[in-house]
C-alpha cells in the first residue's frame, strides 16, 4: 500500500480518525480527531499520504464550522452524500450540485473562507443495477457470448444511459461515479473484474470515456475546465431530510448521556495535555488512549446517538476507562507542582451526587485545575454525610464560606444510588482559580450539624390565591415565581420586569404502522405536543451563595432552578427519566420551553459546533421536526429590545415553535425503530430500567443596550462549560497546618498576562521531543462586542517559565502542512462581494508575534529548550 501511495496510484481521502458527525460534536473535538488521523497517515505514508480532498458522504447534514475547518486544514474541496431532499432536487434542476461555498461572507477572507463543495448524485452508491458484492442482487457483467447469461451488450449501454442522466445535473462533461457503498468490497475482486469490463466495453462508445479516477483527480479536471461556478453564500446544510416527511433531527438529542460524557472526556483531554507540557511529565501513553477514545466517539454513528445499544455501551466504556486512566497523571503533575501528592480521584459520579472520598472521609483535599487562559470561578458541589457539618479552607489559610444544600427527592431515588446513604451537597465558590494552574482546598468534617432552612414547601391548594414571590440577592437580578403553583413567572433585570416562564412537555408520534415513518434514533416525527401542567410540587432553599427552587413535575421529570450570589444568569438543572413505556406505550420526546415576550417572529439562532451563530427561521408550513436545528453550546432569540441566550452542557435539538419561545429537546425514548439502520428502538436502560438524564441550561437575559454583556455571557460561559475547571479529590492524613505548608500557592509555570481577553489557548500538546503544538483562537465573532470583536495582537516569546522558545512555525489547522507552503486551487465563480471587513493576517515568526481576527484559529509548532 505504501508503494501505491508513493507512486500516486492510490490516493487517501479525508484523513480523519473517523468520518465525524457534523451536528453534535464540539469544534475542538472535530479538530482533534482530524489531526489524529492526519498524523497517523503522515507517519505511515509520508508526505504523499496527506489527503487533499474531504469526503463527508454519510453524515446527516453538514455544518458551516466543519466546512471552515476543512478550508483551514488546506483541503481543496469536499464531497457530500446527504443533503435535504428538496435542496437536492432543486440543485439537480439548476445544475448546482457543485458550487463554491462562501462559508462566512461577513469575514471578507476571500478564498480563505471558500470551499469547493460537491453533492454526489446517488448518495455514495453506483447507479442502480451495478453493485457487485455478496450483499447485492445485481447480475454481474458477462462478456462470453457462449454463455446464456451473456449481457454485456445490454448492461454497458444501460450504464452509459444512466451516467448521461447523471451528467445533466452537472456543469461539465466530467461525472464522478462512486462504485461501492455500505458493507461493500467484501468481495473486492468481483468489483474490479466488473469495473474493468465497464471500462473496456464502455470505451467502445465514442460518446463517453471511462477511467479509474479519484476525487482529487476529478477536482483537478473540473478546475482545468474553466467553468464559472455558482456560489452558496453562508448558511449550512441542516436539517437533513431524506423525503418530504422524514427529518433526521432526532439524533441531535439521541443518547444525551453519551453526548455529555464525550464533552467531559474532551474537557479532561485538554487538561492533561496542558499538564503534560507544563510539568514535562512524559506520560503520553494514557493521553494517547484518551485522545483515541474521544476521536472515535466523534463518528457519525457515535456521538450522534445512532449506534446500536451494545456499540454505544462500548463507546461509553472506552471513554470512562480512558478518563480514569489519566488520574495517575494528575497525581504526577501535583507531585511536580508541590513536591507532595496523594492519590487523586476524579469522583466521576457527582452527577448523581455520589463521591466516595467526600462522603466517607473526615478530611480530604480538593484540587482544581483551570485549563482556561483567564482566572476562573467555580461553584463546587460535593455530596457529604447528612449528619455532619463541614468547614472549607483555601490555600491562603482563609476559611471559605460554605453551606449544605439538600438534594432533590427524584435524585435520591435514582437506581444508581441504591444502597448509598442519604446525602446532602457541600457547596462553596472557588474564586480566582489561576489560569493553567491549580487551586487547592482543605475540607474537614465537624460534629456540629447546621440546620437546613427551607423557605417554603407547598403542594397545590386550589383555594389559595395566587401570590407572586421574588427571590434575589440584589434588587438588580430577581426571579419571581407563583408561590402557589411553583411556576416561574418573571425575571427582573435592573428593575425591569420581563416575562420568563419555563414548561416541560413531550411530543408523541403519529400512529403510522410503517417503521420508516416513526421516530427513532435518527428520525424525529411528531403528531401531538403534550404540556405538563402546573401546579407542581416545589420547595425553595435560600443559602448564603445561592437560591434553589426544587420543582417536581412528575415521578420522571424534575428540575432545580438556581440563581447564584454575584451572578446574573439563571441555572436550570433538569432531570428526565426513566421515561415511562408502560400505560400508553407511546414514544415520548421530552422538551423544555423558555417562554418570553420577545417578538422574534419565530426567528432564532443556533451555534455551529459551538462557534458562530447561524440564523434560523421557523417554517410555519412545515411540522416541528422540519424546524429543528442542532445546538452544541447555545441557542438564542432576540428582538429590537431584548436577547435571551440559553447555553447547554451537551448537544441538543432546538427550535422556536412560537413567537417568544426557545425550545430544547432533552431526552427521547422511542418504542420503534425508524428503519434507518439501527434496527433497534431507542430505549436506553440502567440497571434494568429506563435511563435518567440530568443536565444544565444556563439562561442569560439582557437588554440589547447591553450588547457587550450579551456577548460576554455567551462567549465566556461557553468557554467555562466546554473547558470547565477540573476537580480531583485526595484523602489526607495531614492536619490543616501540615497541608498549608505543603500546598500553599505555587508560582504558575506559564505567563498568560500577555494573552488578550478575547484569545483562548485551544490546544497545548506535547507533539514530539522539545516540540509543542499550540493553537490560539479568537473566540468572539464580528460585531458582537465593541472591543473584544476586534483583532488581537500578542507576543508569546516569554509564554513559558520552564522553556525557552527557539523556533515557531505556523501550520494549517490539522498541523500536517506548513501554512505558507499550502496553496489551493483558484476557482472562477459567480460572486458578489458585499462584505464589510478586511482583517490583516499577520504572524511574525521571528518575534513570536501573532494577530488573530474574530473567530480565527491559528496553529503553531514551537521548538523549545528546557531551562532546567
Amino acid at each position: 500500500m505504501r508503494t501505491l501511495v508513493q507512486q500516486g496510484r492510490l490516493q487517501l481521502l479525508h484523513g480523519g480518525w473517523v468520518m465525524s458527525d457534523e451536528a453534535t460534536p464540539h469544534y475542538s473535538m472535530l479538530i482533534d480527531q482530524m489531526m489524529l488521523g492526519l498524523r497517523f497517515l503522515e507517519d505511515k505514508f509520508g508526505v504523499c499520504g496527506k489527503p487533499k480532498v474531504a469526503w463527508q458522504i454519510d453524515p446527516f447534514g453538514h455544518s458551516a464550522e466543519v466546512a471552515q475547518q476543512l478550508v483551514d486544514m488546506g483541503f481543496e474541496g469536499v464531497f457530500y452524500g446527504r443533503i435535504h431532499q428538496g435542496d437536492y432536487e432543486k440543485r439537480r434542476v439548476m445544475k448546482e450540485m457543485e458550487m463554491i461555498w462562501n462559508i462566512n461572507p461577513l469575514d471578507n477572507k476571500g478564498s480563505k473562507s471558500e470551499l469547493f463543495t460537491g453533492i454526489l448524485y446517488n448518495l455514495y452508491h453506483p447507479p442502480p443495477g451495478f453493485c457487485f458484492d455478496i450483499m447485492c442482487n445485481d447480475e454481474p457483467l458477462m462478456d462470453n457470448k457462449e454463455l446464456h447469461s451473456y449481457n454485456i451488450d445490454k448492461k454497458v449501454p444501460e450504464f452509459i444511459q444512466k451516467i448521461k442522466i447523471w451528467a445533466t445535473s452537472y456543469r461539465t462533461n466530467h461525472v464522478l461515479v462512486p462504485m461501492g457503498g455500505d458493507f461493500t468490497y467484501m468481495m473486492a475482486g468481483t468489483w474490479f473484474v466488473n469495473m474493468d469490463k465497464l471500462i473496456k466495453y464502455g470505451n467502445n462508445d465514442s460518446s463517453v470515456h471511462f477511467l479509474y479516477s479519484t476525487p482529487y483527480c476529478y477536482l483537478k479536471a473540473l478546475n482545468a475546465n474553466g467553468k464559472v461556478w455558482p456560489v452558496k453564500t453562508g448558511g449550512d446544510f441542516f436539517p437533513y431530510s431524506s423525503s418530504d416527511s422524514l427529518y433526521w433531527t432526532g439524533y441531535y438529542t439521541s443518547r444525551p448521556s453519551l453526548k455529555l460524557l464525550t464533552m467531559k472526556a474532551n474537557n479532561i483531554l485538554q487538561v492533561v495535555r496542558q499538564l503534560d507540557v507544563l510539568m514535562n511529565l512524559n506520560q503520553t501513553e494514557c493521553i494517547n488512549k484518551l485522545e483515541r477514545a474521544v476521536a472515535l466517539a466523534q463518528h457519525h454513528d457515535g456521538i450522534s446517538g445512532t449506534a446500536k445499544q451494545h456499540v454505544t455501551d462500548d463507546y461509553l466504556l472506552y471513554l470512562h476507562e480512558t478518563i480514569e486512566g489519566v488520574q495517575t497523571l494528575f497525581h504526577s503533575a501535583y507531585k511536580v507542582w508541590t513536591g507532595h501528592g496523594e492519590q487523586h480521584h476524579f469522583c466521576l459520579n457527582t452527577n448523581i451526587s455520589a463521591c466516595e472520598i467526600s462522603e466517607r472521609f473526615n478530611k480530604f483535599i480538593i484540587h482544581i485545575y483551570n485549563p482556561l487562559t483567564k482566572d476562573a470561578h467555580k461553584f463546587v458541589r460535593l455530596p457529604v454525610q447528612i449528619d455532619y457539618n463541614y468547614v472549607v479552607y483555601g490555600d491562603l489559610d482563609d476559611e471559605i464560606q460554605s453551606e449544605l444544600v439538600p438534594l432533590p427527592l427524584n435524585l435520591l431515588r435514582l437506581p444508581e444510588r441504591m444502597g448509598r446513604p442519604q446525602a446532602q451537597d457541600l457547596l462553596f465558590e472557588a474564586r480566582n482559580i489561576p489560569p493553567m494552574s491549580f487551586s487547592t482546598y482543605f475540607v474537614q468534617r465537624i460534629d456540629k450539624k447546621k440546620n437546613l432552612t427551607f423557605l417554603r414547601f407547598k403542594s397545590y391548594n386550589e383555594h389559595q390565591p395566587k401570590e407572586e414571590i421574588g427571590f434575589y440577592f440584589t434588587e438588580d437580578f430577581k426571579l419571581i415565581i407563583n408561590s402557589n403553583s411553583g411556576e416561574l413567572l418573571f425575571l427582573e433585570v435592573n428593575n425591569e420586569r420581563h416575562k420568563l416562564q419555563n414548561i416541560f412537555g413531550y411530543y408523541t408520534p403519529s400512529d403510522s404502522g410503517w417503521s420508516y415513518k416513526r421516530s427513532g434514533a435518527y428520525i424525529f416525527r411528531s403528531a401531538k405536543f403534550i404540556t405538563l401542567e402546573f401546579p407542581i410540587e416545589f420547595s425553595v432553599y435560600k443559602g448564603k451563595n445561592l437560591i434553589e427552587i426544587h420543582q417536581k413535575y412528575s415521578e420522571w421529570i424534575s428540575q432545580v432552578v438556581r440563581i447564584y450570589k454575584g451572578r446574573t444568569f439563571v441555572e436550570f438543572e433538569w432531570m428526565i427519566g426513566p421515561i415511562p413505556s408502560q400505560g400508553d406505550g407511546r414514544t415520548k420526546e421530552i422538551v423544555t420551553r423558555y417562554i418570553t415576550s420577545i417578538g422574534n417572529d419565530r426567528k432564532f439562532f443556533t451555534d455551529s459546533n459551538g462557534r458562530r451563530f447561524m440564523p434560523r427561521a421557523y417554517k410555519p408550513h412545515e411540522k416541528i421536526e422540519a424546524n429543528y436545528y442542532p445546538v452544541t453550546s447555545a441557542g438564542r432569540i432576540s428582538d429590537k429590545n431584548c436577547t435571551l441566550t440559553v447555553l447547554t452542557d451537551r448537544a441538543q435539538g432546538a427550535s422556536s415553535p412560537e413567537d417568544g419561545i426557545l425550545e430544547f429537546m432533552l431526552n427521547r425514548r422511542t418504542m420503534h425503530d425508524d428503519g434507518k439502520g439501527v434496527n433497534e428502538p431507542l430505549q436506553e436502560k440502567v440497571m434494568g430500567i429506563g435511563l435518567v438524564a440530568r443536565g444544565k441550561h444556563i439562561l442569560c437575559f439582557h437588554s440589547n443596550v447591553d450588547k457587550d454583556k450579551i456577548a460576554n455571557c455567551h462567549r465566556k460561559m461557553a468557554q467555562e462549560i466546554a473547558y470547565s475547571p477540573w476537580m480531583s479529590l485526595s484523602y489526607t492524613h495531614l492536619s490543616r497546618q501540615e497541608w498549608l505548608a505543603a500546598y500553599s500557592k505555587k508560582v504558575p509555570y506559564i505567563n498568560l498576562y500577555m494573552i488578550p481577553p478575547n484569545i483562548h489557548i485551544l490546544t497545548m500538546q506535547k507533539y514530539a521531543f522539545n516540540k509543542i503544538l499550540l493553537r490560539f483562537e479568537h473566540f468572539y465573532d464580528v460585531e458582537e462586542h465593541s472591543i473584544l470583536s476586534m483583532p488581537a495582537t500578542f507576543q508569546i516569546y516569554n509564554l513559558f517559565r520552564n522553556f525557552e522558545l527557539i523556533d515557531m512555525k505556523e501550520m494549517t489547522l490539522g498541523a500536517n502542512k506548513i501554512k505558507q507552503c499550502n496553496s489551493r486551487m483558484k476557482w472562477r465563480k459567480l460572486y458578489n462581494n458585499t462584505t464589510k471587513y478586511a482583517w490583516d493576517d499577520y504572524t511574525n515568526l521571528t518575534s513570536f508575534t501573532i494577530t488573530l481576527s474574530p473567530m480565527e484559529i491559528k496553529t503553531f509548532f514551537l521548538t523549545v529548550r528546557p531551562l532546567n
